[in-house]
């Protein structure tokens, strides 16, 4: 059965030979973009290379054995939680028949519109960029794993030229997220009673065996896991419980706390 380092010297071979926008990074050395770039999309249909990207893995997994279909689209959440976000293409790409316990990969593609449609694209939980309504929306790419309500990234993040890091860093991002959803994966979802008893979703986190992982909420015993204000403490013990999970360990957890565990499409080293 392949690696997945096999399936990602495919892609970037046949990405090569294919003609596609690259453009350097506009801020090399962390240079402060100026307040005004934050405001504007100078070409927009470039960023299209992350559906691009995303089809071209989806054909190279199927080489190798998986299973992609397309579905009728709907809206997704924004990363990592959020308004539904409106998808024009959504496909499945479902794991080898012989990965036990494997689940499913789901490409969502957001086309660019003008301003009418830009809350649903970039990350609206992070992004505060102050575009103008009349400013352009690039494409997007949501990609979600063992359902489309589990989205593990969306890129761009953003798409504003102030937040652009130039094309291969866009490139190196889907690669990251896909591989991650490729190995053993870990998604804990912490869960409190609201009124009249209903489940509310507290906290979540998704780890994957490659050391990626994404987390949103107030982990018990620990301060809210948004950017700087997460305790750094309740994050790790909360790693650790996904990583002994991963090894078919029961590790105590908060009460309530759902688990799903989704295996490696292909051997891990």
């Amino acid at each position: 059965m392949a690696q997945i380092e096999q399936v990602q010297a495919e892609v970037d071979r046949r990405w090569s030979g294919m003609d596609m926008p690259s453009w350097p990074d506009p801020h090399p050395g962390a240079r402060e973009p100026a307040p005004e770039r934050y405001s504007q999309v100078t070409d927009p249909e470039r960023y299209g290379i992350v559906h691009a990207r995303a089809r071209l893995w989806a054909q190279v997994l199927v080489e190798h054995g998986a299973r992609a279909e397309q579905l009728t689209p709907r809206p997704v959440p924004d990363w990592p939680e959020g308004p539904p976000a409106p998808v024009d293409r959504l496909m499945r790409v479902d794991p080898p028949s012989g990965a036990a316990g494997a689940l499913p990969l789901y490409l969502c593609e957001t086309d660019g519109s003008e301003a009418e449609a830009s809350s649903g694209v970039g990350n609206q939980q992070e992004d505060d960029d102050g575009r103008s309504p009349d400013t352009a929306v690039p494409p997007s790419l949501r990609i979600a794993w063992g359902t489309t309500d589990v989205v593990l990234d969306v890129q761009p993040d953003c798409g504003c030229d102030a937040c652009d890091s130039g094309s291969a860093d866009l490139l190196e991002a889907v690669d990251d997220t896909v591989r991650s959803a490729l190995v053993d994966t870990v998604r804990l979802v912490g869960v409190r009673r609201g009124p009249g008893r209903s489940a509310q979703r507290d906290w979540q986190l998704t780890w994957h065996a490659d050391g990626n992982a994404q987390g949103s909420g107030t982990f018990p015993g620990g301060r809210g896991l948004r950017r700087h204000q997460r305790d750094r403490d309740a994050w790790r013990r909360m790693n650790a419980a996904c990583e002994r999970i991963a090894r078919g360990e029961e590790p105590d957890l908060p009460r309530g706390t759902q688990v799903t565990v989704g295996r490696a499409w292909f051997p891990q080293a």
